[in-house]
């Protein structure tokens, strides 16, 4: 029997997680380990009749059974958490953990993503953030909270996605969900002003109208959350977001149209902005993005997310039990496989590694097997 069970790879900034897989599909298609397996896998496909042949969608060939335990961004790093033949079954309960995060927020600006892979919607003054101001926003992002996810995430409303209305200039028909989240740990761990670090807002500003629905919407998310404050307090039940339709008005409209044209008078042009880097632990389903847009906005300016590492997920953290994806990219396969088969062993059904790749025996394993990516929509985001 091939390698079954959990590991977790160091994903490197500028891949998908679902790229990661792909990857890794191709380092153990031809692997000693997993190449028995799929061999007759293979061949039990091609001995199938032509009628069965032409039910199959597309020609394919056999992979590795895999999955990932929670979408990481292309801008992200760190653990990402792979699930191999009857592992993928132990990947719901490893989306659903407690996650471990190192953010930098740049201050400043807000973009449409939150993060600096997306336009300048907003720009906002920044001189009067320090440590301290930061630290006494922080207290009403711990414990429990509600949190609504970014527009530009991967959710949708009626079979449209978000991010569709949003690219159209379009306000949302139905106000995003809060969501209910949980930060059992939330620390400043640096700050740096303006001139001290490398980050620098992106180099694309949002159009006018892009600015305006950005604007509508935020005012109408204050306004809305105003009011389920209000009526939680007044009603003592806890309140988890609504699907309430946005009424936005062309007084509204032309409020918004006035603010982003406001000139900011405080900040001198040249003047750089400052970063904050937070560490912290949440509960599934986090965005790490709206966390940094909302504290911009709670210190009275606006922030993106610049950088994003995932540090630990379940038992696996960086710099103990995580393989680097360098060694996992090297032709010296020996620099992964001692850590493959260590975290294999530990997270398989009992058994599951006591038969390895060439100890397979002919014409076992013939189950069609492909691709499973499990998906956790813009967790850790």
């Amino acid at each position: 029997m091939a390698p079954q069970g959990l590991f977790a790879v160091q994903k490197p900034q500028g891949l998908t997680s679902a790229a990661v897989i792909r990857q890794l599909q191709v380092i153990f298609r031809n692997h000693a380990w997993f190449k028995p397996d799929l061999t007759a896998q293979q061949n039990a496909l091609d001995s199938q009749s032509r009628n069965q042949r032409q039910r199959r969608r597309r020609p394919r060939q056999v992979q590795v059974k895999m999955g990932h335990g929670g979408t990481l961004d292309p801008l992200a790093t760190g653990v990402l958490v792979i699930g191999v033949g009857t592992g993928t079954k132990s990947l719901s309960s490893l989306i659903s953990c407690t996650k471990t995060y190192e953010t930098t927020a740049l201050f400043g600006a807000s973009t449409d993503t939150y993060d600096c892979t997306g336009r300048i919607l907003k720009r906002a003054l920044h001189s009067h953030i320090t440590p301290q101001l930061i630290e006494s926003a922080l207290d009403a992002f711990r414990g429990e909270i509600l949190q609504k996810p970014p527009i530009y995430s991967a959710l949708h409303h009626e079979g449209k996605r978000y991010y569709e209305y949003a690219r159209e200039g379009k306000p949302l028909p139905v106000d995003i969900k809060a969501r209910p989240m949980t930060v059992f740990k939330m620390e400043l761990v640096g700050f740096e002003k303006g001139g001290e670090h490398g980050f620098g807002l992106p180099g694309e500003e949002g159009s006018t109208e892009e600015k305006v629905v950005g604007e509508v919407m935020r005012m109408v998310g204050a306004e809305e959350s105003k009011k389920r404050t209000l009526e939680v307090e007044e009603e003592g039940k806890e309140e988890v977001g609504g699907t309430k339709k946005v009424k936005v008005d062309d007084t509204l409209f032309k409020h918004a149209e006035k603010t982003i044209q406001e000139p900011l008078t405080a900040d001198s042009p040249s003047q750089q902005p400052p970063i904050a880097s937070l560490r912290m632990s949440v509960s599934s389903g986090f965005y790490v993005r709206s966390l940094i847009h909302d504290l911009g906005e709670a210190l009275g300016s606006a922030a993106h997310m610049v950088q994003l590492t995932r540090t630990q997920q379940a038992q696996f953290e960086l710099g103990k039990n995580v393989i680097p994806w360098e060694d996992m990219m090297s032709e010296d396969t020996t620099k992964w496989e001692p850590q493959l088969e260590a975290a294999l062993r530990e997270t398989s059904d009992e058994g599951a590694f006591a038969k390895r790749g060439d100890d397979v025996e002919e014409g076992s394993g013939g189950e069609n097997v492909e691709l499973e990516v499990e998906k956790m929509e813009g967790k850790g985001s």
